[in-house]
């Protein structure tokens, strides 16, 4: 018993580990793009105007918004990769994943082999059960002859 018990501990312990990992590694991409996204807002504005500005003296306005619209891009991209990357890496999901399944799979044997043992104790008394009421009957019977015969 204290063997099953160490066995649903443990795969309540892996469910939990998978669960910390996925969390974290969602905490951290979060944050990586909510602070991404605040400084983009904050500073896309002033960067563009300058930016603006600056090229539209060497460019002309088209060519000025052009250029600025590719290093919004280029910057971007760069987060996106950055927010990919963060957190807990997959594998750490990926063993916590199969420790999780081991323990499943042998929760799931142990679960089968009480079952199997349960329906032989019940065969057993059913078989057990059977063989009371014939003798019951055959107690009766020679009960029943021996109450003639005195």
């Amino acid at each position: 018993m204290a063997d099953n018990m160490f066995k649903l501990q443990l795969l309540a312990r892996a469910e939990l580990a998978v669960k910390d990992v996925q969390a974290r590694r969602l905490l951290a991409r979060s944050s990586y793009l909510g602070f991404a996204l605040v400084l983009f807002l904050l500073a896309l504005g002033m960067l563009n105007l300058a930016g603006f500005l600056a090229f539209e003296e060497v460019l002309s306005p088209a060519g000025a918004a052009l250029a600025m619209a590719a290093i919004n891009a280029v910057g971007v991209a760069l987060l996106m990769h950055l927010s990919k990357r963060a957190g807990p890496s997959e594998r750490e999901e990926a063993l916590a994943r199969e420790i999780r399944e081991m323990a499943y799979q042998q929760v799931n044997h142990d679960v089968e082999e009480v079952k199997e043992k349960l329906e032989h104790v019940a065969s057993e008394v059913t078989r057990m059960g059977e063989n009371v009421h014939r003798a019951t009957g055959a107690v009766r019977f020679l009960l029943s002859a021996l109450g003639k015969n005195e």
